[in-house]
């Protein structure tokens, strides 16, 4: 109501506009003090003051909180601009919401309903190398196999690469997702024995597969050594099982290979490959043999083909070993497929 901000109740050193109600009663107190005691001219303010509050309190209005300016702070800053003070619904008097209220009201960014669900990002989403932020989501949420590949992918497959023993090139095939003989951040190698010819006829090798924490379409490698002399059984667990086994529901690809044991000598082993069927970040392996005597081709078709070969749109990772053949050991090609 206009009449609170009248000058002669700043006489009175009463305020209105913006005091909480709980000073009412001392208002009307010294209002009535006025109205007794107090010279005519503040007599007949003091008066209207009551009729003003009986008229606001009739119109259902709160004589107290209706303004939206407090003289007492007026005069006490000498005149400058009035301040403004936030009313019970978050607002401020000038009908802004205040920035309690901003914060409340606004929505969740439109990534986070994209997600998988509130803190990581399903396998297969992007996500920015080489951290493991995802892309399509906000900072710091990560993803769910805890890896993102060099190709800017969250994935469990971060690829491979193949080392020879000293003696012969160290890198013999490099990681294409890195572009050298190292997994990308936050993933970890899965070493598998082999042979291969980097450095002479039966060189020794290692594969390694880079694996993230948790899987995904790639749901881990490992490698048991044939029944022979010499052999270590399950020469490299499956991290996800902690055995020689692929989790449950996924396919199980047997890879051949050659491995050197205690003494000089040279035996069977098998790569196992664990892949989801239906995956779109991981397709699977295939191995083939040398074009030569006693290869058999494509000794090992990828089950998500049929064929030695990758699904389309994927990519393949070479690996190179040697197996056992009629009439002695021969070289084959070992390819993991993915994104």
């Amino acid at each position: 109501m206009e009449v609170w901000r009248s000058t002669n109740f700043r006489r009175f050193g009463v305020t209105v506009a913006t005091k909480p109600a709980n000073r009412a009663r001392a208002l009307l107190v010294r209002l009535l003090r006025f109205a007794a005691g107090s010279k005519l001219h503040y007599r007949r303010s003091a008066w209207l003051g009551l009729f003003g509050i009986l008229a606001a309190c009739s119109h259902g209005g709160d004589p107290l909180t209706d303004g939206d300016t407090d003289p007492e702070e007026e005069e006490e800053d000498g005149g400058s601009k009035p301040k403004t003070r936030p009313s019970s619904d978050g607002s401020d008097a000038g009908g802004r919401p205040s920035s309690a209220a901003d914060d409340a009201a606004l929505p969740l960014p439109a990534s986070d309903a994209s997600s998988s669900d509130a803190s990581t990002c399903a396998d297969g989403m992007a996500c920015q190398p080489p951290g493991t932020e995802c892309a399509a989501a906000p900072a710091g949420t990560a993803c769910s196999t805890g890896a993102c590949d060099g190709a800017g992918g969250c994935r469990a497959w971060g690829g491979a690469f193949e080392t020879s023993d000293p003696g012969a090139p160290a890198c013999h095939d490099a990681n294409r997702l890195t572009t050298a003989c190292s997994c990308g951040a936050g993933y970890a190698p899965i070493s598998l024995r082999t042979l291969n010819e980097s450095g002479g006829p039966h060189w020794g090798a290692i594969i390694h597969a880079c694996s993230a924490p948790v899987p995904g379409d790639y749901q881990g490698v490992f490698e048991k050594d044939d029944n022979a002399p010499n052999n270590q059984g399950c020469r490299a667990k499956n991290p996800y099982t902690n055995d020689c086994t692929c989790p449950a529901g996924a396919t199980t690809i047997l890879l051949r290979t050659l491995v050197d044991v205690a003494g000089g000598g040279i035996i069977g082993s098998h790569i196992g490959v664990c892949a989801k069927p239906g995956g779109t970040t991981f397709g699977g392996a295939f191995e083939k043999d040398d074009g030569v005597p006693g290869g058999i081709g494509c000794r090992t078709p990828n089950p998500t083909t049929g064929v030695c070969s990758c699904p389309a749109g994927m990519s393949p990772q070479i690996a190179r070993v040697q197996v056992d053949a009629t009439g002695g050991f021969i070289g084959s090609t070992i390819t993991f497929c993915g994104l």
